[in-house]
């Protein structure tokens, strides 16, 4: 799998003014469920720059990770172009009948209140076990004891957090690459969302082994999401 860079970043929240929204709601056109012509949820919003999160070639001062849960989206690959102006959805599972209004939990928000974050870059160690954990994952996610005993940080670390850059923890270490819905290039994979959101004891999905990996193509200034589940 090709990763957008080797430093990566934890989201620290809230922080006042930080380069990184999590929840929120993307006001453009075209940012809306082709299914049911609802708003797309918006999980994270990075800044783009250079002392962050450097995406080059991207257009966009920032950068949205946007999706659905309750349509049919949430079943495939969903891709679409983002520009400052607007966002077109380019790829994406149709129909309904695979989710509702209240999925994934009873009482799902249209949105998530914004909350204010920034980036914290993850130390050599922290990637290190990251890499361990999606080279030895059990079925069941446990950390092996004796690693545990002797890496404290390896609970921590062995479920999703919301991570821009670096290699994220993998739910399914064997995920395949995706490539551009446009160019048929391989995309690189810049963000990992999971499921705490900073508002409410439910989350995003209502489940921590739940995440949401997104890739880029600046050449053609996409996005493309996949969710996965323990």
């Amino acid at each position: 799998m090709k990763f957008l860079s080797q430093r990566g970043y934890f989201v620290k929240a809230p922080v006042p003014n930080g380069p990184v929204t999590i929840g929120g709601r993307l006001v453009l056109p075209g940012a809306a469920s082709p299914s049911t012509g609802l708003p797309l949820v918006q999980y994270a919003s990075v800044r783009v720059s250079s002392d962050a999160l450097s995406i080059p070639g991207w257009l966009s001062q920032e950068i949205h990770c946007l999706y659905s849960w309750t349509c049919n989206i949430h079943l495939g690959d969903f891709s679409y172009r983002q520009t400052p102006e607007t966002v077109t959805v380019l790829e994406y599972q149709a129909g309904i009948d695979g989710a509702g209004p209240d999925f994934p939990y009873e009482g799902y928000p249209k949105s998530f209140r914004a909350v204010s974050g920034t980036l914290e870059a993850i130390s050599e160690r922290e990637q290190a076990i990251i890499l361990h954990l999606n080279k030895s994952a059990a079925p069941d996610f446990a950390v092996d004891p004796d690693y545990a005993m002797n890496t404290p940080e390896a609970n921590d670390l062995s479920y999703p957090r919301h991570q821009f850059g670096g290699v994220p923890l993998l739910l399914q270490s064997d995920a395949p690459p995706k490539d551009c819905i446009e160019c048929r290039r391989e995309m690189q994979l810049f963000a990992s969302v999971g499921n705490g959101n900073y508002t409410n004891d439910l989350g995003f999905f209502g489940n921590d082994f739940v995440q949401i990996l997104y890739w880029c193509c600046p050449a053609c200034q996409i996005v493309s999401a996949r969710n996965y589940c323990d």
